[in-house]
């Protein structure tokens, strides 16, 4: 690359030079030439020294005005041309010219008046009626279009651009059959002329064809050295048809090829972000935005920066995708999506309705509006926002889904199921209506009929994947485990890429105690997919757990690496482990701060600064986690400051918050947590019913509310406030969970059961619901399997949240497979040494492993705590310890 630039001065020096020594005819012949060969920069140069020599040459300024055409300089092109008109207006075809000119500049009417001047004085030739054809195309007129354009054909049948015009005008015309003949008929005629090829290849893809559009292409790019934008449109279309090896080897030929060019690394995050290795994708997305700001790299950025959970990076790209084109409605619905995730409800709502206000038929931002009112807890105009999007789009599946999900958890069973039914009915090919309809019929134990809707929908291509992993999910809930692993094998076979499938039977082995399979499964999906973060960390967890700490590091840091919280937070736990406390330190100070999920590891950090007497060090950590996610950190900074006792200084810190966020629940939250530590429950129900005045009926603060209730000894009342503000807010999962954790602990375990997994049918993924509903199976009603599959799932979301960890460790301990359950409870109890239960299952799973020593040495601590719900559980263990001395 060093010789490049020293190359071209060379280059133009040389021609300078030559110029000086050649007539004003020579420079114009050499000019002429390298038009030809392509070199219009260089014909410029060759065509503005001629003029030097004679500024009346008239023939190099024509040639001069031509090569600025050709290179879109249309307003230096139209200057050269009004010079050739004033030096000599009858210069041969230079209202042909300015036709082309006024035709490229979208200036209709100017180029048929040069036309019809030009025919007054000279017989039609099939040049000029087609460019009177492309005149009347450009007005819109593509009727008198066509017309032209086939007498410049009778004219001259070999005439390209004119049988090109032609088709684009058929096209226009809503014929595209017709389209489509004479750019097939034109591509073999001449294959050599690309934009026959390029008009072709976009019928195809704007006409719902890209099987054929592939097709085009891959001919195009056999017949012909394709240019930059359609080897990268070949490799789209290869990516849209799951041919990932064949796209490839296009990005390897345009990387090769135009090595400079924007659309090589752009290519390769799109192929990246189908693997979903949204890290990646995201630097090669970036490389591509340092050569050229594009909209659609800008785009794609934001969705990797999204999928990766740095919301406020997304939000970032999105607006400036809608700097570069503010009128991109798919920017701002995505910039709406990403807000509705931050949960910046009205936020999202003004981008939604602002994209209304300029396309009021945008189905798909309404559909977006109904979630978001949803989610304010504005149902039924939430209802009529979909309502409204499927009056616009009455096949738009997503709408009819969510309407289902929408009623099945108001209790409305039979309609929900019918929106579903319908979802499937008017887009029998969109995949998430049919998932979601078998997963309504699983529910109901539906089995047959939950079959029959999936395997209706295998197309034999890789997306068949999903459909298989979904009837494994069948199989395997209707007791069929052995058909349960060949459709997850059949659904890897599918789509080697597809991730899910492999993590599935990776946790089926698990549970069925085969870890060395689960292993094999896992291996493999990482020679897929490399470095994909949830095999990584179950692999890791699997290899932690048999003893290869070495191994279990390096999987762990490649997550680190990536940026993922939980890869940092593995680490560290090995480091604490090996009594590494510095080094933990070290390794969680690096980790990146971006969202929620950095928590639990910034929590961890914080306690290690204790744990080494460095308290200023953790208030600085707790400061970082409030600014990340309000309310996170700061109540931990008033513990340590009462502790200290500093009260005045906690309660101008809680009245601060009150009085810079006065409409946000934080700040009562935070006064009564100080009142609560200093004994005065009284005090923190008058801070949360002020909070209360002025923010009313904001659910964090009657949630509050009810839990003073059960605080000053009126259980069953906020048990009532919690059920009520479910059934209000039925989008409100804390409330029901608040309520199924109610159940759980005082001895309604099958209510509590229930409604743990109505709630996991709102939201299969809520992290709390999974872990409780594990507990409860494996300690209640020794289903240890399904409980191990929803920890697993817990796990899956949360690798580092102590809580999920405690689960899967007393899981496994029921299961019998206690080495593993110690490796999973010491790495709980390493990031949360205060939690008493923990310490509780891990002294248990001490005590069956035959260590006495360590069971004892924890249990004694507990035993001694009167406040500690269990701790006549722990009296018993310990007592028995102590005999077996």
């Amino acid at each position: 690359m060093a010789f490049r630039k020293p190359f071209i001065l060379t280059l133009v020096v040389f021609l300078l030079l030559a110029c000086g020594q050649q007539s004003k005819e020579q420079l114009l012949q050499t000019g002429v030439a390298q038009m030809a060969q392509g070199n219009v920069r260089g014909a410029i140069v060759l065509f503005r020294n001629a003029l030097e020599k004679d500024a009346n040459f008239c023939a190099a300024r024509y040639q001069l005005a031509s090569a600025y055409l050709k290179i879109g300089k249309f307003d230096k092109a139209e200057k050269e041309l009004g010079k050739v008109d004033r030096q000599n207006p009858n210069f041969p075809d230079l209202p042909l010219k300015f036709a082309s000119l006024y035709n490229q500049t979208r200036r209709p009417k100017l180029a048929i008046k040069a036309l019809k001047d030009f025919h007054a004085d000279h017989p039609q030739t099939s040049e000029s009626l087609d460019l009177l054809g492309r005149a009347h195309a450009v007005a819109g007129d593509y009727t008198r279009a066509e017309n032209y354009f086939r007498q410049a054909l009778t004219l001259d049948p070999n005439n390209n651009s004119a049988a090109l015009h032609l088709a684009g005008s058929l096209w226009k015309m809503r014929q595209p059959e017709r389209a489509r003949q004479l750019l097939q008929d034109l591509s073999a005629r001449s294959p050599d002329f690309e934009p026959a090829w390029q008009m072709l290849g976009d019928l195809e893809i704007r006409t719902g064809h890209p099987a054929r559009a592939l097709e085009v292409y891959r001919q195009y790019a056999t017949t012909l050295k394709a240019d930059a934008g359609s080897l990268f449109m070949l490799g789209i279309l290869e990516l849209q048809a799951g041919e990932r090896g064949a796209a490839k080897k296009v990005i390897g030929e345009l990387s090769k090829r135009f090595s400079r060019d924007y659309r090589a690394p752009l290519l390769n995050g799109l192929l990246l972000y189908r693997q979903e290795r949204y890290g990646d994708a995201a630097l090669d997305f970036s490389r591509s935005l340092q050569q050229r700001k594009t909209p659609l790299a800008t785009c794609f950025l934001g969705l990797s920066q999204l999928q990766q959970g740095k919301l406020e990076q997304a939000v970032s790209s999105f607006q400036q995708v809608l700097n570069l084109t503010p009128e991109s409605q798919q920017a701002r619905i995505l910039l709406a999506m990403t807000f509705l995730r931050q949960k910046r409800v009205d936020d999202a709502i003004d981008q939604l309705r602002a994209t209304l206000k300029k396309s009021p038929d945008n189905a798909w931002a309404y559909n977006i509006l109904g979630s978001a009112l949803i989610a304010r807890g504005e149902f039924q105009a939430g209802l009529e926002a979909l309502d409204a999007a499927l009056r616009i789009d009455p096949e738009l599946a997503e709408a009819h889904l969510k309407k289902g999900l929408f009623m099945v958890a108001r209790g409305q069973e039979d309609e929900g199921g019918a929106e579903l039914v319908r979802a499937v009915a008017v887009s029998p090919d969109t995949l998430d209506s049919r998932l979601l309809l078998g997963q309504y019929y699983l529910r109901q134990e539906n089995f047959s009929e939950a079959e029959k809707v999936l395997a209706a929908g295998l197309r034999q291509n890789p997306r068949d994947a999903l459909i298989y992993n979904a009837l494994s999910a069948v199989a395997f809930a209707r007791g069929d485990s052995g058909q349960g692993v060949d459709l997850l094998r059949k659904a890897i076979a599918s789509n080697p890429d597809f991730t899910t499938p492999y993590l599935n039977l990776a946790r089926y082995y698990f549970s069925s105690r085969l870890n060395g399979k689960a292993e094999q499964v896992l291996r493999r999906l990482l020679e897929k997919v490399p470095r994909q973060r949830q095999g990584t960390m179950q692999l890791g967890l699997l290899l932690e757990m048999r003893g290869d700490e070495e191994a279990a590091r390096d999987l762990y840091q490649t997550v680190a690496d990536d940026g993922w919280p939980e890869g940092f937070v593995a680490l560290a736990q090995l480091r604490v482990g090996h009594r590494g406390r510095a080094g933990a330190i070290r390794i969680l100070a690096k980790a990146p701060l971006r969202g929620r999920a950095d928590l639990p590891g910034q929590a961890m950090l914080a306690r290690l600064y204790l744990e080494i007497g460095q308290p200023d060090s953790a208030i600085q950590v707790f400061h970082a986690m409030e600014a990340l996610v309000p309310g996170s950190g700061y109540p931990q900074i008033v513990r340590l400051w009462l502790a200290d006792g500093q009260k005045g200084r906690a309660f101008d810190l809680a009245d601060r918050v009150v009085r810079d966020n006065p409409d946000s629940p934080y700040g009562y939250v935070l006064k009564s947590r100080i009142h609560l530590f200093l004994g005065d429950a009284k005090a923190a129900g008058r801070d949360i019913a002020a909070g209360l005045e002025a923010v009313p009926g904001n659910l964090v603060l009657r949630m509050k509310a009810a839990e003073m209730l059960g605080r000053d000894g009126d259980e069953p009342a906020a048990f009532r406030e919690y059920e009520a503000l479910w059934k209000q807010q039925p989008d409100f999962i804390p409330a029901g969970f608040a309520v199924a954790s109610y159940n759980d602990q005082h001895g309604r375990k099958k209510s509590a059961l229930e409604l743990y997994r109505k709630i996991l049918e709102r939201s299969p993924n809520y992290t709390p619901v999974l872990n409780n509903l594990a507990y409860l199976l494996v300690n209640n009603y020794d289903n240890d399997r399904e409980a191990f599959d929803l920890v697993l799932r817990a796990y899956r979301n949360e690798p580092q949240n102590p809580a999920v960890l405690d689960t899967l460790g007393y899981v496994l301990l029921k299961k019998g497979q206690v080495k593993e359950s110690i490796a999973v409870l010491e790495k709980a109890y390493r990031i949360d040494a205060e939690n008493k239960t923990i310490g509780l299952h891990l002294a248990d799973a001490y005590r069956t492993a035959g260590n006495y020593g360590q069971a004892r040495n924890i249990l004694r601590p507990l035993a001694a705590d009167e406040k500690f719900a269990e701790v006549g559980e722990v009296r018993k263990m310990l007592a028995q310890l102590e005999k077996a001395q």
